[in-house]
């Protein structure tokens, strides 16, 4: 700020030039000269000026476009402008300059010295224009310090004045209260309008402060935690959230900040406090965890406790006796009770009707926001000249807060609440409308998790009675295959009715896993292969000298992969129990085993019988049961390799495409 003031003067005539150097050389300032409006305005923007003087006539650009040029750039809208012209034809060319935003406008000749007074008279104004703008920058720092120089204040000159003037209205634009306190006797040194508006006592200034804000002296009192004091004590900045009851008896916040004012030997000497009303965040906050709240105590409570809940918390935070909630049917004119508060329950409401139903056109004056969409309040309810009369054992209504929920343009329910000590207001409309919203969507929720229920309980019915049917026609059908065996005298005949039998029985067992189950989508590996061993044994009338050994992970299954598994697993035992032991009078070993490798599910079959003849090996061509196989293995994206070693060892692979943790 103690910078050497500079003042750019252009003219094309260096000899005028050269005369207001000389005439302005002892005024202790940098001055720059410029012979054209172009050179003017490059200096402007390289360098900053506290006054132009320029002549209006010059080549090129004229002094009056030189000004709106300059005045582009934003460091240089303020900066004082003075013309100097020889050539004025008529006043039109001082208005237009003026009106460019010029602050004077000289003709030529003229004194000497009136230039000089001019020039000298708009410097000083020009520093004292800076120092208020520097001032202004560093208000928030220079408090402490502003407050110092008080005394030096009231003494100084009317700039200081200003100065002073200035410091209290920027307090006063602060819209919470602040106050600087002296750290000694905690009387109140200054502070800004908003703490005058919330003062106890309104002639406040010199006052303890203590009184001024609470009403009693705290610092009287060891266990409670002092604010100031601690402030004192520590020597920093100190913060925290002190709540409050206002006039209705609701609960307000403040979070408090006090920073300590060090004199020069290091002692707080002043306090400087002030506090932010952090009520509507730390509702908002407490609104939405009573919003998640509200949603857990529903998993595991009925709707109607949790809108009495709801409603608890409602009443609790715009201090009310009486809440209630009601639905309203889609066809808009009927309304139906779904709770009470607690408190409306046990004090103050014996009227019956909860569930029922009822017309919105014989409704009181609270079904006023149904017809408005849009929340009530009636805050004088006997001065109400379309009330209707209360039910008997109703509570006496004072005032009341009715809010509509609204879907789609339409209101789907109405909640209200009623008879707070004082009245009111915006506030308890938006915490009353937010959970109103919450309990709406609770209910919803409800009406959807029960939609959805009886339609799984439908399914599931509906697909027991396919699975059952269907088990029933497979039933039928190998009992038909059986019959004709049976009749046949034919052996390739009843080879392959019996075949086609143990193919539908093994998915006949799949039918039977499915009806008796209650997962249709997972099916126990084990439990299916075991069953359909045994079916496939029984169809054989028993192997005695046949093992089966079974060594079977329990792995879940989808349903749907079981018909291909089920169908393959079929063909392979029954392979090798036909054809694998022939030469060794019927008896030898089958084992199987399944196991998850990664993500993949392998299953061996493996006999200790003749294996594969030579000739059939040797023409590569399958059966039709081989062929089968490998056909079952491509819907379930499988692989087969086949061994011959000392039997014949089948190893089917295929992936497990539905989980990762399925191996139990």
């Amino acid at each position: 700020m103690n910078r050497k003031q500079r003042i750019l003067i252009v003219d094309d005539s260096e000899l005028n030039l050269s005369c207001y150097v000389a005439l302005l050389k002892d005024l202790n300032i940098g001055i720059t000269t410029a012979s054209s409006g172009e050179e003017a305005v490059k200096e402007c923007i390289i360098s900053d000026f506290d006054l132009i003087i320029m002549d209006v006539r010059m080549p090129g650009i004229d002094g009056f476009e030189a000004l709106k040029s300059i005045r582009k750039d934003a460091r240089n809208k303020l900066i004082p402008f003075l013309f100097i012209s020889g050539y004025v034809e008529d006043e039109s060319d001082i208005i237009k300059g003026l009106e460019l935003g010029a602050i004077d406008f000289i003709r030529k000749p003229f004194p000497n010295e009136i230039l000089r007074r001019k020039i000298k008279n708009l410097l000083e104004l020009q520093k004292s224009k800076n120092q208020l703008e520097f001032i202004q920058h560093e208000l928030v720092e220079k408090i402490s310090q502003i407050e110092l120089l008080n005394n030096e204040i009231r003494a100084a000159d009317h700039e200081r004045n200003k100065q002073n003037n200035f410091f209290k209205l920027a307090l006063d634009s602060i819209a919470t209260p602040f106050y600087i306190i002296d750290a000694k006797t905690y009387n109140l040194v200054a502070c800004n309008e908003a703490a005058r508006k919330n003062a106890v006592n309104s002639n406040i200034k010199g006052s303890y402060y203590y009184n001024i804000t609470n009403g009693f002296d705290a610092t009287s009192n060891i266990e409670h935690f002092n604010f100031l004091q601690e402030v004192k004590k520590r020597k920093i900045h100190v913060s925290r959230e002190h709540a409050f009851l206002d006039e209705t008896g609701i609960e307000n916040y403040e979070e408090m900040h006090a920073y300590p004012v060090l004199d020069n030997k290091g002692e707080v000497f002043q306090i400087i406090e002030y506090a932010i009303d952090i009520t509507e965040r730390n509702n908002a906050q407490e609104l939405l965890t009573v919003r998640a709240k509200l949603i857990e105590y529903f998993l595991i409570h009925g709707l109607e406790e949790t809108l009495q809940r709801m409603l608890d918390e409602i009443t609790r935070f715009v201090n009310s006796p009486i809440g209630f909630f009601h639905l309203v049917h889609p066809d808009q004119k009927t309304l139906t009770l779904a709770a009470w508060s607690t408190r409306t329950q046990k004090e103050f409401c014996n009227a019956q009707g909860k569930g029922s139903h009822y017309s919105i056109d014989k409704a009181g004056v609270w079904v006023d926001c149904f017809y408005q969409k849009k929340p009530v309040i009636h805050n004088d309810y006997e001065s109400l000249p379309h009330k209707k009369g209360l039910p008997e054992g109703h509570a006496k209504v004072i005032r009341e807060l009715v809010v509509p929920v609204m879907r789609n343009g339409n209101v789907v329910a109405i909640l209200g609440v009623g008879n707070k000590p004082a009245d009111y207001t915006q506030r308890d409309v938006e915490v009353v409308s937010y959970l109103a919203d919450a309990g709406w969507d609770i209910a919803e929720r409800r009406k959807d998790e029960d939609r959805i229920k009886n339609l799984l309980k439908e399914k599931e019915l509906l697909l027991k009675e396919v699975h059952h049917r269907i088990k029933n026609n497979m039933a039928i059908a190998a009992g038909l295959l059986a019959l004709h065996a049976h009749s046949s005298k034919n052996p390739l005949v009843v080879d392959s009715l019996r075949e086609a039998q143990m193919r539908i029985q093994s998915m006949s067992i799949l039918y039977d896993k499915l009806y008796r189950s209650e997962n249709f989508s997972d099916i126990s590996f084990k439990d299916y292969i075991e069953k359909l061993l045994d079916e496939v044994c029984a169809s054989f009338g028993g192997l005695p000298n046949i093992v089966i050994e079974k060594q079977i992970q329990n792995i879940f299954l989808p349903s749907s992969i079981f018909f291909s598994v089920g169908i393959i697993v079929n063909e392979l035992i029954t392979n090798s129990i036909k054809y694998a032991f022939r030469d060794k009078a019927n008896s030898g070993k089958i084992t199987i085993s399944v196991l998850q490798k990664n993500n993949n599910a392998v299953m061996i079959i493996q006999d200790d019988g003749v294996g594969i003849p030579e000739s059939v090996r040797a023409n590569g061509q399958k059966g039709f049961g081989l062929s089968l196989v490998d056909f079952m293995l491509e819907q379930i994206k499988g692989k087969l390799s086949i061994e011959i070693d000392n039997g014949t060892i089948f190893t089917i692979e295929f992936p497990l495409l539905f989980r990762h943790d399925n191996l139990q």
